[in-house]
């Protein structure tokens, strides 16, 4: 009997990444799964095979040189790796997301803040202009970001460090049903991870998969 409260399910991942005769075994036979409501962490060291694994869910990996050997990714009761790129677009940015580690390279420089954080919005649900606009600035206002109207029409380069580090992950929670967070939460920097529980905090429980550099 399928077990109604899995929402997402990494069952024996392999992904490997040759080179001429050389192979390198990213993920090898990893599992995990993430429960409706539920956060799990993934910690290990830089180069373990956390990143891969969730660019696996989302079909990003490059292939060649990289290539998914065996395992299957269940999401909404459907293997991910059986889907065709047409039927993973319309669950990429919709259902699922991820947010990348440096703030500054995964934000678009020439698009405003306002126009990034509506995006998978824009491309996924039809909504009004002025709704749309209503929606981002809450969001920015849900994660203390001081003149949300006026940050809307700013680039990237004109937030603070701190303020371009919540908004990834606004990216990331304006619809979507799971989502994936790469990156490092060091105990020296704890911002990133307050961030999160700020998100976490503001909306309903939203099932996270936190994939997490080991502490140095």
């Amino acid at each position: 009997m399928a077990d109604d409260n899995r929402l997402i399910s990494v069952q024996d991942l392999k992904v490997y990444f040759r080179s001429g005769h050389a192979c390198a075994r990213a993920v090898d036979g990893v599992s995990f799964e993430v429960r409706k409501k539920e956060t799990v962490c993934i910690v290990g060291e830089s180069g373990c095979g956390k990143t891969v694994s969730a660019l696996s869910i989302l079909g990003l990996v490059t292939t060649p040189p990289g290539e998914i050997i065996d395992g299957r990714i269940v999401f909404a009761g459907q293997n991910l790796l059986e889907l065709s790129e047409k039927e993973m677009q319309k669950i990429r940015g919709n259902h699922i997301a991820m947010v990348f580690q440096e703030p500054l390279t995964s934000l678009n420089p020439v698009f405003t803040i306002g126009n990034q954080i509506s995006e998978a919005v824009r491309i996924h649900k039809k909504i009004g202009a002025e709704s749309l606009r209503e929606k981002c600035i809450r969001l920015l206002k849900d994660v203390g970001i001081p003149a949300p109207e006026q940050r809307l029409e700013d680039y990237p380069h004109q937030l603070s460090g701190g303020q371009r580090q919540r908004v990834p992950p606004l990216t990331s929670r304006s619809r979507h049903r799971f989502s994936s967070f790469s990156g490092p939460f060091r105990k020296n920097n704890p911002c990133r991870f307050y961030i999160l529980l700020m998100i976490s905090a503001s909306w309903p429980p939203l099932p996270i998969g936190f994939m997490s550099c080991m502490p140095a």
